[in-house]
């Protein structure tokens, strides 16, 4: 039982015993005053009566207020609690109970009646009456007191008798039965809120449970979620966080107890703290039903132990709160950053690079530099065969090489590549091999620079060499010439001093045009030859160098170029294959350089060569290669679709780690085995016979397929598509497949098909109900209009009888009466007649015809030809022929209507005039019907289409109200609009829009 009710039920039973007990103090003094005299002490008796019974009545309240409710559980038995709980009695308990109080009363009334001179002391059959509607309810007390009302009857005087002879007595007996009917409705009343409260308690209490177990339930989702959550409250208190945030941001709980605490601490920069604190003030003012910000935005957080991390922050609004949860996106930023970084390089990268498949001796992949040194495209050398590169003579070579790399894991070696014309050059190649765990070889990577400046470098230094071989050849020419005869010798001098010239024009012009930096130079380091290359690079202009000092035009050389030139000098080949220079203007430049000595006849050294490449760009390439597919792995990496690429025989080429959780496998351990090798044979076939499909249709195909990953026993149901893979010269070379979880968009789909079919059944239910309301209503109407024309056309025809026989005899009011009575009549009849063809146009079935809006208006103007002259008004048309699309019945109803309509409100006009025009609007055309009539206030413009609804008295211009709602309806169900515009004074325009009908095709 509730607080209230208990209470009243507790308060009502100490008034009740108070009540009894102050009657029968009063009653026992009166029976002491009946057996002795004490008018000296009565009232001294009855002070300490009323005194007592007040005390005991509080105690009674207390013992009441200490005896518990009755329990839910104890509803099956009964006993004292439940009676001082103000639970029900039994109905036949309760009805007994009443019965043998009522007798019992009346057996102690008739042994104490004498004492008190036979009156009627009903006060005494309050008691039983009382206790039956407290305990009991309404039944058993109105049973109490009916009885005592009759027993009270039976004993007043004339006792005996069923009568009340004293009008004192009558107004006491039917206090009684007030009093009696009183207190059986409350205790019925008391028995009811008592029910009601145990029914609220027991809601309450299977509320509170399920609240218990959804918050528990929370709190741990709330804990062990994988994510970092923290929950906000509204005045910025922080109540919770869970542990996935201490272990990210390496704040405890003690130390944020509210965003004051976390501000400072994760946003140490002033501005961008303020800007964080504005985008969390509109999530925290942002109200329950707002809930959740789908999209998130990104923030850097400093954690305590000083480190920053990238953030992507969800804002979920709650009642009493916000929940934010925080996605750490430091690494896979971090990755997308590399990723780019790899691939632009990659794709810049000016140096040659080729990675091929070490089982089958084909070309993987090629960055666009080594593509372009040969004159193919990118995709069109990968799947090319190795061998294919070089000359057909050293195929047996490059076969021995490559066996000799199985067991060597890096070669460097020169040879000659074939260009796609056939044309070859010549090339150094930098090899490394990877392995899979096994230690087999997996690819090649190989590195190639092109040797045609080298070798056209070297070629120089030879014709240098041949130069220096001249000139010593010239000089023993000359000693042979002094020995023998002159003319001989002379003529023989000419000649080879004219070969001689030739032949150093021909080095000469070798050198200046060589396309490296070359430069020959003496023992004394005097320039002897020198390319252009060697001007242009090192900024010399057109400056003679021949017989200058290196050493001069280059003042500022160091010491340890010095020691190199020296080096040479002796004897030593000094090479550099990448050495760092700083320019004078601050740019980094890697060259490649040699220093080689010359040799005279003799044997002994006659200078040095210097050859020097530009490899800036090669080494910014090769280093571009490295990024870019660290930033490829990367990209891949972070996908949350299984991707993979196989070769046409089915070998794993690559894969992302959403596939290794599949497998359970490394990326390394999945390269170059097969389906067959990784599942088991059925789920294998199933797989490569998808592949089939695709390869077979060479376009993309999709199937569907449950999964089951080996690393987390996930399983799910996922669309792959499947797409072969095509060189430039459109050849298969392999095939792609990507895989994505839709195992929830399934449940969604089958979610949507149930909602679809009950929505479907449900249409058809109220599709019925209403044809059938339908039905119903059309019947009703045809109903109404017969049953209301019936008794108009008796008043017209009684109405025309009066005023033929008896217009005579009737006086001016007679006759105006009469004439008030007809055209009523006739009003009431056109105003069923537009009700009916309102009616019936809300029902009737629409054609959908191409009509000629010329003719129906027309037909309209002819039909109110009379109407017209009869107004006097000016009808002006401007309608070629225009074809629309609808119902011929409806458009000329909509056109007399309108038609009607001008006239009537233009005929008060000194010169009335209906304009009827049209225009097109895309695949519409508008039809305007304007009049110079009174016009109307455009704040009535919806009420003028509202059925009966007028802006003028009939008396001015008659009519049902009806017109322009029938106009409305009947275009509205064509597919139209109709609309209008007016000034007061300066008449209206009407516009029709309808579909215009396409042409036959």
């Amino acid at each position: 039982m509730s607080f209230d009710s208990r209470q009243r039920y507790i308060v009502l039973a100490c008034l009740a015993y108070v009540c009894l007990a102050l009657a029968w103090i009063f009653l026992s003094d009166q029976w002491l005053a009946a057996i002795m005299d004490l008018t000296d002490v009565v009232w001294l008796s009855s002070a300490k009566g009323v005194f007592f019974v007040l005390v005991s009545g509080l105690g009674f309240y207390f013992v009441l207020q200490g005896v518990p409710a009755a329990g839910e559980e104890k509803a099956g038995y009964f006993s004292l609690s439940h009676i001082l709980a103000g639970q029900r009695l039994p109905g036949w308990l309760a009805y007994a109970l009443a019965l043998i109080l009522i007798v019992t009363v009346q057996i102690i009334y008739v042994r104490i009646t004498g004492v008190f001179d036979h009156a009627p002391l009903l006060v005494l059959f309050m008691l039983p009456v009382i206790l039956s509607a407290l305990l009991g309810g309404l039944g058993p007390g109105l049973t109490a007191t009916f009885a005592a009302a009759g027993v009270t009857a039976y004993n007043m005087q004339p006792a005996g008798y069923f009568a009340i002879g004293n009008v004192f007595n009558v107004f006491h007996w039917c206090l009684l039965i007030v009093n009696g009917l009183t207190v059986s409705l409350i205790g019925e009343a008391m028995h009811l809120a008592r029910l009601q409260e145990v029914g609220r308690r027991r809601q309450l209490e299977e509320t509170s449970l399920e609240l218990g177990a959804s918050e528990a339930q929370f709190r741990r989702l709330f804990q062990d979620a994988p994510v970092a959550m923290a929950l906000v409250d509204r005045a910025g208190g922080i109540p919770a966080q869970n542990a996935r945030f201490e272990s990210l941001f390496g704040y405890s709980r003690a130390e944020l107890n509210c965003l004051a605490d976390w501000w400072p601490r994760a946003y140490p920069d002033p501005a961008y703290r303020e800007q964080v604190k504005a985008d969390w003030g509109v999530a925290l003012r942002r109200p329950a039903n707002n809930a959740v910000n789908a999209q998130g935005r990104e923030y850097r957080v400093t954690c305590k132990d000083g480190s920053e991390r990238l953030v992507r922050i969800y804002s979920i609004s709650l009642l009493d709160g916000v929940l934010f949860t925080f996605l750490d996106i430091t690494e896979s930023h971090r990755a997308e950053q590399r990723l780019r970084l790899w691939t632009e390089s990659f794709e810049r990268a000016q140096v040659g690079l080729v990675i091929s498949d070490a089982r089958n001796n084909t070309v993987s992949a090629v960055n666009p530099a080594f593509a372009q040194q040969r004159g193919y495209g990118c995709a069109e050398m990968t799947g090319l065969p190795v061998a294919r590169l070089f000359p057909p003579e050293r195929q047996d070579d490059i076969r021995h090489l490559l066996q000799t790399l199985t067991e060597k894991p890096h070669v460097v070696f020169e040879t000659e590549h074939v260009r796609k014309d056939g044309s070859r050059f010549p090339v150094l190649i930098d090899v490394s091999v990877l392995r899979d765990p096994q230690q087999r070889p997996l690819n090649r990577v190989a590195f190639v620079i092109d040797l045609t400046e080298r070798k056209r470098a070297e070629q120089a230094l030879a014709a240098v060499q041949a130069h220096s071989n001249l000139q010593q050849a010239r000089a023993r020419l000359a000693i042979l010439n002094q020995m023998q005869d002159a003319n001989a010798a002379r003529l023989r001098a000419e000649a080879a001093l004219a070969a001689l010239k030739e032949s150093e024009s021909r080095i000469k012009l070798f050198i200046d045009y060589a396309p490296a930096s070359l430069a020959m130079f003496d023992r004394g380091m005097r320039y002897l030859a020198f390319s252009r290359r060697w001007l242009d690079d090192y900024r010399l202009g057109d400056r003679e160098l021949f017989g200058l000092c290196h050493y001069d035009v280059f003042p500022d050389i160091g010491e340890s170029w010095k020691a190199i030139h020296r080096r040479g000098m002796a004897g030593e080949i000094v090479r550099a294959d990448e050495d760092r220079f700083v320019r004078e203007d601050g740019r980094e430049q890697w060259l490649r350089w040699e220093v080689r000595p010359w040799y005279l006849d003799g044997g002994e050294v006659g200078g040095i060569v210097i050859f020097s490449e530009d490899i800036t760009a090669r080494l910014a390439a090769k280093q571009a290669l490295r990024n870019s597919e660290a930033r490829m792995r990367a990209l891949i990496g972070t996908i949350p679709d299984l991707i993979c690429l196989k070769d046409l025989s089915g070998v794993y080429l690559l894969c992302n780690p959403a596939l290794e959780r599949l497998v359970g496998m490394k990326e390394a351990d999945i390269i170059g085995h097969t389906d067959y090798d990784i599942f088991d044979t059925e789920q294998a076939d199933f797989f490569r016979g998808n592949d089939r499909l695709a390869l077979e249709a060479a376009a993309p195909v999709i199937n569907e397929e449950w999964l089951t990953f080996a690393g987390d026993g996930y399983r799910g149901l996922f669309q792959t598509v499947k797409t072969p893979v095509s060189d430039a010269d459109g050849q298969v070379i392999g095939i792609l497949a990507i895989a994505r979880d839709i195992t929830l968009l399934r449940q969604a789909e089958e979610n949507l098909r149930a909602i679809n079919a009950n929505l479907e059944v449900r249409v058809a239910e109220r599709t019925a109900e209403l044809e059938a309301l339908n039905q119903s209503l059309e019947s009703f109407v045809y109903s109404v209009s017969h049953d209301l024309k019936a008794p108009l056309r008796g008043i017209e025809g009684y109405s025309q009888l009066l005023r033929e026989d008896y217009g005579q005899a009737l006086d001016d009011d007679g006759r105006f009466f009469i004439a008030n009575i007809r055209t009523g009549v006739e009003r009431m009849g056109e105003l069923i007649d537009d009700l009916l063809a309102y009616s019936r146009m809300e029902r009737r079935k629409l054609d959908s015809l191409t009509l000629d809006l010329a003719v129906l208006v027309d037909q309209a103007i002819k039909e109110k030809a009379d109407a017209i002259a009869a107004s006097g008004a000016e009808i002006v048309t401007d309608l070629p022929s225009v074809r629309v699309r609808a119902d011929a019945n409806g458009l000329s109803l909509v056109m007399r209507n309108l038609l009607e309509n001008a006239l009537k409100f233009s005929a008060k006009a000194e010169r009335p005039r209906i304009d009827i025009g049209f225009r097109l609007e895309e695949d519409r055309v508008v039809v305007r019907i304007a009049d110079n009539g009174i016009g109307f206030d455009m704040l009535y413009h919806e009420r003028i289409f509202e059925i009966f609804q007028r802006l003028h008295r009939l008396e001015d211009y008659p009519g049902t109200g009806i017109g322009l709602a029938l106009v409305k309806k009947a275009v509205q169900r064509m597919g139209g609009d109709v609309w209008a515009e007016s000034v007061p004074g300066q008449g209206a325009r009407f516009y029709v829009q309808l579909p215009v009908a396409k042409p036959d095709k």
